[in-house]
C-alpha cells in the first residue's frame, strides 16, 4: 500500500507543478485562489532551498519557483544524465531521504528519469532531462520539487533507481482503486 502520507504528498507536489504549467501566471483568482508565486530567473536557489538535496555544482538555475507549500528549481547542467542520476540518487540516500519510486520514459526532448524521495515533513522529486520551463521556454536539464507534507516515511521497498534496462526497480503496492487497478 502506498501510505497515505506518500499519496497526500503527491498531491502536493502535483499542485505545486500545476501552478507552474503554461498560462498560469502564478496569480490567484477566483474563490479558490492559490497563494502568490515568487518567481525569480536569479542563477541561484531560492531562499530556504532545503540544504539536504543535492544539486550539481556545475548547475545553472534558469527558474526557481517558490510558494509556501514547497518549491520548484529548473536547472541546467553539464553533466552527463546518467551521472546527474547518480548524484541525485546517493545523495538523497546519504541525506537521509528515502527513495520510494523511480520511473524512466521518454519525454518530448529525450528520455528522463524521474525520482521521488521522502523526509518527513517533506516529499520531493527530481525529474532529470531535457525540456523547456512552460512559460518561458527556457531549456532545462533537470527539475527539482520540494513539498512540505507531513507524514512518516514509507515502510517497505526502496527504489533502487537503476538505469532502464540494468535491473528495473521493484514495483510499488498500490492500494485498491490506485491508477492501474
Amino acid at each position: 500500500m502506498i501510505p497515505t502520507a506518500i499519496r497526500s504528498a503527491q498531491a502536493v507536489l502535483l499542485s505545486l507543478l500545476c501552478a507552474c504549467g503554461p498560462g498560469s501566471g502564478g496569480e490567484p483568482s477566483g474563490p479558490t485562489a492559490t497563494p502568490q508565486i515568487q518567481e525569480s530567473r536569479a542563477n541561484v536557489l531560492p531562499e530556504g532551498f532545503p540544504r539536504d538535496i543535492p544539486v550539481p555544482g556545475d548547475r545553472t538555475v534558469v527558474l526557481s519557483l517558490t510558494q509556501p507549500g514547497g518549491q520548484t528549481v529548473y536547472a541546467r547542467s553539464k553533466t552527463p544524465e546518467v551521472k546527474l542520476r547518480e548524484a541525485f540518487v546517493e545523495g538523497l540516500k546519504s541525506s537521509g531521504w528515502a527513495i520510494v519510486a523511480c520511473h524512466h520514459s521518454s519525454g518530448p526532448e529525450g528520455p528522463m528519469t524521474v525520482i521521488a524521495a521522502a523526509k518527513p515533513p517533506a516529499f520531493t522529486s527530481v525529474t532529470i532531462g531535457p525540456g523547456r520551463e512552460p512559460r518561458t521556454k527556457t531549456r532545462y536539464d533537470y527539475v527539482i520539487s520540494v513539498a512540505k507534507t507531513g507524514g512518516r516515511t514509507p515502510a517497505g521497498p526502496s527504489a533502487t533507481c537503476a538505469p532502464a534496462g540494468r535491473g528495473a526497480d521493484p514495483p510499488l503496492p498500490r492500494t485498491p482503486g490506485s491508477a492501474g487497478q
